[in-house]
């Protein structure tokens, strides 16, 4: 009798903390999967994310999370209290971008008005933060795009970059970046590239050979349609090294929401754009790795179309304009507590 105890007492050790059964993150209004939330602890650290069925991971601790989606509002759960067949439900967001009106006159740009955000984690730690305000004119001639970014801040935890700077170290680690946009959208680069999904459909998985790469999930409710791709689904890791540093790309999801119309959806439909990487970052002398997480959003604020004359005088005021309005939680998604706090209290502006 003692030996079976001793036995079950090693098996509960190598069973996960917490295991669930099936448990799936859902759209409130219409019931169907949110693939690719992520599962964020008490720190900001993405701990888990949903697969392409919306499915729960099953091997979390049982504590507090918190699940997140650009496309929607966070919520909080308690993981012991999630029994075999729950469902977590989030609330959509709600968009209220003006409607592009097509008149008479010559239309030669789509003009996104546009705020963004990249912050980094290593080791859980609040390292790097950048936000400003970035104005896109897509010429609809060739897809051509400028980019006129105002109001940036970068900030920096000087508690961490000192350490680096005393050991001389030859590269930084910081990954956070303006945004840029590239001549399609996502959904557009898949279409391209021979995925064939409906929109006829509210759900569907992006699969190849058995794997999954992503979801397309339209809302008919709040008329909006999430793409999400997971950019490593059929490759693996990244590795790279350089000059003694050597790096891992564990991760990398990339997410964008657009209003919903015919056909596939181009950049006068961009709503906002995510971007999350997991990045394992180590140099020759360090004993063990660094997790460094990253985020890249950007949220549409306005779009409109301008003629050439009208784009030049857009870009004048944007040149001269001073003062700026940061938009609230009904348009960007709210960052954790923790997160906020460090924000506000440990970190130091470096550039404006």
């Amino acid at each position: 009798m003692i030996k079976i105890k001793a036995f079950l007492s090693v098996i509960c050790l190598l069973l996960p903390a917490c295991l669930y059964g099936q448990v799936f993150v859902v759209d409130s209004d219409s019931h169907q999967p949110v693939p690719y939330a992520q599962i964020v602890n008490g720190r900001g650290v993405t701990i888990g994310v949903t697969d392409a069925n919306g499915k729960f991971p099953s091997d979390l601790d049982s504590g507090k999370v918190t699940v997140m989606h650009v496309a929607y509002y966070p919520k909080e759960v308690v993981c012991r209290s999630l029994g075999d067949g729950s469902k977590i439900s989030l609330e959509p967001r709600c968009y209220s971008l003006n409607e592009i009106e097509v008149s008479v006159k010559q239309n030669d740009y789509v003009h996104l008005k546009t705020y963004f955000r990249s912050y980094q984690q290593n080791d859980s730690c609040l390292k790097y933060y950048k936000d400003g305000f970035a104005d896109f004119f897509v010429r609809l001639k060739n897809k051509k795009i400028k980019r006129y970014v105002s109001h940036l801040r970068v900030l920096e935890n000087r508690s961490l970059t000192e350490k680096d700077r005393k050991r001389g170290a030859a590269m930084v680690d910081k990954y956070i970046a303006t945004p840029y946009l590239e001549k399609q959208t996502l959904a557009e680069r898949l279409e391209q590239g021979g995925w064939n999904f409906c929109k006829d459909s509210l759900f569907c998985t992006l699969s190849h050979d058995g794997k999954q790469y992503g979801a397309v999930r339209l809302d008919t409710t709040g008329h909006t349609c999430v793409c999400t791709y997971d950019v490593l689904a059929g490759e693996g890791e990244r590795n790279g090294s350089l000059f003694g540093f050597t790096s891992r790309l564990t991760d990398f999801l990339q997410t964008e929401t657009y209003s919903l119309r015919d056909g596939i959806p181009s950049y006068m439909d961009l709503v906002n754009m995510r971007n999350y990487r997991k990045i394992f970052y180590k140099y020759k002398k360090d004993l063990r790795e660094q997790m460094v997480e990253v985020v890249d959003e950007l949220y549409v604020l306005d779009r409109e179309y301008l003629s050439s004359e009208e784009m030049k005088k857009a870009v004048d005021e944007i040149e001269k304009s001073e003062d700026c309005t940061y938009p609230d939680e009904t348009v960007v998604a709210p960052l954790n507590g923790y997160l906020n706090e460090v924000l506000k209290n440990g970190m130091t502006i470096v550039e404006r």
